[in-house]
């Protein structure tokens, strides 16, 4: 294994911890994903620029040996609790917020509003 399939390897499993989590991330076969978080795929140039424009990571990302280097954030349901928050007085677009969160994962969902408001409209897009 080459010294920059070494740090992109290295880098990769800063972000997934099992195939199935990067399989979710990127689209990928799980047999793909194990095989390359195993290193019993080669992790070249191609590779490293393809996963770096699916996960919309900065060009090189994988390339970089900087250990203060933080890992980009790639959770939606984070992304979807903001989108939540800043709609703070439109039922409506809140409303779609909610449908598109129940349809990603019922925990983004659940963690999107605290108010009774939010609830009730969790439940009536879950039924």
């Amino acid at each position: 294994m080459s010294v920059d399939a070494g740090i992109r390897l290295e880098r990769l499993r800063s972000l997934f911890s099992r195939p199935l989590e990067m399989r979710e991330k990127t689209g990928r076969s799980a047999s793909f994903c194990s095989d390359l978080l195993n290193g019993r795929k080669s992790f070249g140039e191609k590779l490293a620029r393809d996963l770096e424009e699916e996960l919309k990571l900065p060009r090189g990302w994988f390339d970089q040996t900087d250990q203060a280097a933080q890992k980009p954030e790639l959770d939606e349901e984070a992304e979807l609790l903001e989108a939540f928050r800043a709609l703070n007085g439109d039922p409506i677009a809140r409303a779609k917020v909610l449908a598109y969160a129940a349809g990603v994962s019922s925990s983004a969902a659940s963690k999107l509003g605290e108010s009774p408001v939010a609830e009730a409209s969790l439940k009536a897009v879950n039924q």
